[in-house]
């Protein structure tokens, strides 16, 4: 799994934009309104000999989905859906997730990202990162949805990956299919940040609380 001063990296990387938004814009970045978006269809699922857990979640008493407001740009994917089927982050999928903002801090070789209700602490496996791009982007690499390199076409079709855009491959590099796969992202207005793995080792662990996330929340020992 990464190990710690990895982890710490990604953690100085995300407050450094942070920081440099605020010299940049005058507004303290923390309050820019940031929301969370899963895509289960690129979870592993494991094998019926050795299972394997992408994500699981934890509401607190209080938390529903009636709390969100909703995201005029959310669209309901199918494949997200099929994937998330009586699972425990099913709710989250199934409807556009209210924006905050958003705190980050590190749990041991793990890191905590929240956004308006959800925080989302990421074990990296062996080679999970973070990516920062914008969302236009993002949008480009999402409409190369396709099944993934499996070679059970079954296995394949549910977990997906994305073809990555000519613009985005250096020219005279391998002609190999070129795929990502994003797992969740982080989206405000002027940037996203997208959590990917081409081994599909990363775990996630969603808490959805009936508040917005705070900074004093994200501390050790808080309540």
């Amino acid at each position: 799994m990464s190990e710690d001063p990895e982890v710490k990296i990604w953690w100085h990387r995300l407050k450094r934009w942070l920081e440099y938004e605020f010299k940049r814009t005058g507004k303290n970045p923390l309050g820019w309104k940031t929301h969370l978006l899963l895509f289960p269809r690129t979870f592993a699922e494991g094998t019926a000999q050795k299972p394997y857990t992408t994500a699981s979640a934890t509401t607190l008493p209080g938390y529903a989905s009636t709390l969100e407001q909703g995201n005029p740009h959310f669209v309901l994917n199918q494949y997200d859906l099929a994937r998330s089927k009586n699972k425990p982050w099913e709710y989250l999928v199934k409807q556009g997730l209210s924006p905050g903002p958003m705190h980050v801090t590190v749990r041991g070789k793990c890191l905590s990202i929240a956004a308006g209700y959800h925080c989302v602490t990421f074990n990296f496996g062996l080679e999970a990162n973070v990516v920062q791009m914008t969302q236009d982007d993002l949008q480009l690499i999402l409409a190369g949805d396709s099944p993934g390199p499996n070679p059970n076409k079954g296995k394949a079709n549910r977990l997906r990956s994305f073809k990555m855009p000519e613009r985005f491959i250096e020219p005279g590099s391998s002609d190999s299919n070129r795929m990502v796969n994003i797992f969740a992202a982080f989206i405000s207005e002027n940037t996203v940040f997208a959590i990917c793995d081409f081994a599909r080792l990363v775990r996630m662990h969603i808490i959805s609380s009936p508040n917005m996330w705070t900074e004093e929340d994200m501390e050790i020992n808080s309540p």
